[in-house]
């Protein structure tokens, strides 16, 4: 099994893209969903209250406006021609016919005791997940072929963000702040989400959870960053966005785009994933290594073309050590507490150090 341990959020690199607002003056947005040239937003008025409107904004222009009330509803999705809300106090999954002349607001699934939180659409089933008032999670797999009788798999923790990517379904743990994952088809065979793979530890509540061209993306409303992780070297890559006033709510890919909803500023707004991958790819991926690790009195670094700055962190962010160094210079750690540290080259290269 599989574990990756980010100990501080700060230190990977930063290719921060310029982003696009596409609609503003929400209250507290949530998932997005798009259908034809209108953006579907859960547009939560207050945690103190259950009115939720569901609001339609024109991609073109920026004009909103409310559709449903569906009492609060944290998840939608958009599948053909039909949006699927799900209610997070209402316990009910709805289905909206977008091609209709009326559009009517039909309920097609109780959850009973489970409060659903994300909708994921992959081919031509539903995945939503939920948690209960004893911290039970939950993933409903629906078939739109018979809607009525989902496959339940249960979980020891809340189950938040979901996404697909490679033949896997990854899920964010609100407890211990993990992104797992598992197989599609073991959705099929009884297999308990339990047991399931530990992807990576974020130490952050995953809020945010979407994937494209073999690229993980998370965000949390803890921590107003959008991270990016490459699934084929199990690398953390950089912050693809930075802003110290969104709390980040939701991630969605639509049409080689990541839209991300921000609770504090009741915004919705758009960056070019193609553009951001071309940007990351020419950052040079230096072969430099550190040793011995754990350590006890120093670290040797090698690898290095040239001499660079460093700052060494505790896993807490705070800086405990900076200079220069090259190539086989070592850095002494002796008099350091015991734990995880975080070295960083100016070059952008980021180590993590175990201090014995």
């Amino acid at each position: 099994m599989k574990k990756l341990l980010l100990l501080s959020m700060l230190f990977v690199n930063y290719v921060l893209i310029a982003q696009s607002i596409v609609v503003d003056g929400l209250t507290l947005p949530h998932q997005i969903a798009k259908h034809k040239n209108y953006l579907y937003v859960n547009n939560v008025w207050g945690f103190e209250t259950t009115d939720t409107h569901i609001a339609r904004v024109n991609i073109e222009t920026g004009e909103k406006e409310s559709m449903f009330n569906t009492g609060r509803a944290l998840a939608l999705a958009v599948k053909d021609n039909y949006l699927y809300i799900a209610g997070d106090k209402t316990n009910l999954l709805y289905r909206v016919d977008l091609n209709a002349e009326t559009l009517i607001l039909e309920t097609i699934f109780d959850f009973d005791d489970a409060e659903p939180n994300r909708i994921l659409s992959v081919n031509n089933d539903l995945y939503v997940s939920a948690d209960n008032e004893d911290g039970k999670g939950y993933i409903f797999k629906f078939s739109l072929d018979d809607i009525s009788n989902p496959i339940v798999r249960e979980n020891d923790f809340p189950v938040g963000a979901l996404t697909e990517l490679n033949g896997y379904l990854y899920f964010g743990e609100y407890i211990t702040k993990e992104i797992k994952r598992i197989g599609i088809s073991a959705m099929h065979v009884g297999f308990d989400i339990s047991s399931s793979e530990t992807y990576i530890n974020t130490f952050i509540n995953i809020t945010g959870l979407t994937s494209f061209e073999n690229k993980l993306y998370f965000s949390s409303t803890s921590n107003s960053n959008i991270f990016m992780i490459n699934t084929l070297s199990d690398n953390l890559e950089s912050v693809v966005y930075k802003n110290t006033d969104a709390n980040i709510s939701s991630l969605s890919v639509i049409n080689q785009k990541l839209y991300f909803s921000q609770q504090r500023t009741g915004k919705v707004s758009t960056f070019n994933l193609v553009e951001t991958l071309s940007i990351n790819n020419n950052i040079k991926n230096k072969l430099v290594t550190i040793y011995p690790n754990p350590s006890t009195n120093y670290i040797k670094v090698s690898g290095l073309t040239e001499s660079v700055d460093y700052k060494l962190y505790n896993a807490l962010g705070k800086e405990k050590l900076s200079g220069t160094i090259s190539n086989n210079d070592t850095i002494n750690v002796q008099d350091f507490a015991k734990g995880f540290y975080i070295l960083r080259f100016s070059s952008g290269e980021t180590k993590r150090i175990i201090k014995n």
